[in-house]
């Protein structure tokens, strides 16, 4: 079965009998989905055409042409066959559209399929056991404030969970822990912050985008944020944290 979006929440558009399609089957169009391939985002997705989401053109009946684009999938596992439903684990780089992939093996199936279900399993550094869902949040506040006596249209006082809550957060910096970083002193620090451009010894590349540290009142290593190296090693303000 296809939908407009690709997943189980678009409208139906098309409907095939599926009986006829084998693991086998399924296991022989899988390779054409692995390495370096080229696939149309769906209508559905948040790319934007004229500054306008397509999903926004989408829900207003409007279709307009979108470009194909390279992904690299660097792994595409079959999990399971049973049912006429497929599960794969895939690892892929950004911008690739799991929807796009499903859409295209349904039709070279010729049986049309859909996302029923999708996980995201790790995004960069951050994996699947460092999540937290809302409901356990949710479960920290609740035993937090479980023993106050709340007036009808007050708001229980939450900073008790501050503590177990500060424990789940992750370093500011661990986003970006692949990039190269540099070591600056206390008036490079400042100068940065007022937008000047700052002298300091590197051998990165011209452009590239850096981890700069320093010390701050608070801690002798402190992330300051992100710097752009410039022409003759000079450093300029990216991104800085809010000090």
């Amino acid at each position: 079965m296809r939908t407009d979006s690709s997943d189980a929440d678009g409208k139906v558009v098309e409907t095939k009998a599926c009986d006829h399609v084998t693991l086998a089957d399924v296991e022989a169009q899988l390779p054409q989905f692995r390495g370096l391939i080229s696939q149309v985002p769906s209508m559905f997705s948040a790319l934007k055409h004229q500054g306008q989401p397509l999903y926004k053109l989408a829900r207003a009946g409007k279709t307009v042409e979108v470009k194909a684009r390279q992904v690299t999938i660097h792994k595409l596992e079959l999990m399971s066959f049973e049912n006429s439903q497929v599960r794969m684990d895939i690892t892929c780089t950004k911008g690739t559209y799991i929807r796009s992939i499903v859409e295209d093996l349904g039709l070279a199936l010729d049986c049309g399929a859909h996302v029923a279900q999708l996980r995201r399993l790790q995004a960069g550094p951050f994996v699947a056991d460092q999540m937290v869902t809302l409901e356990d949040l949710q479960a920290i506040i609740d035993e937090a404030t479980k023993d106050q006596v709340v007036e009808e249209g007050q708001w229980p006082d939450i900073s008790p969970a501050f503590e177990t809550l500060d424990k789940l957060l992750m370093p500011a910096d661990t986003a970006v822990l692949t990039l190269n970083a540099v070591q600056l002193a206390a008036h490079q620090i400042e100068a940065l912050q007022q937008g000047k451009v700052v002298d300091h010894a590197t051998d990165f590349a011209e452009l590239d985008v850096v981890r700069a540290y320093g010390s701050t009142a608070t801690d002798a290593n402190a992330f300051i944020g992100l710097v752009e190296v410039q022409a003759e090693g000079r450093l300029k303000a990216k991104r800085l944290m809010s000090t």
